[in-house]
């Protein structure tokens, strides 16, 4: 199951992306996000 994460602001510009793309090379990253505000749309 995968989930798809949109950052905004200093949450997107503090994010390691290049950091965690290194290291799923390796294997598995797991990711826990605290906090989120969760919206649903349809399509």
């Amino acid at each position: 199951m995968a989930a798809v994460v949109a950052l905004w602001e200093a949450h997107a510009n503090q994010f390691p992306a290049e950091t965690l793309q290194q290291q799923m090379q390796q294997g598995p990253v797991v990711i826990l996000f605290v906090a989120v505000t969760v919206k649903l749309r349809e399509g």
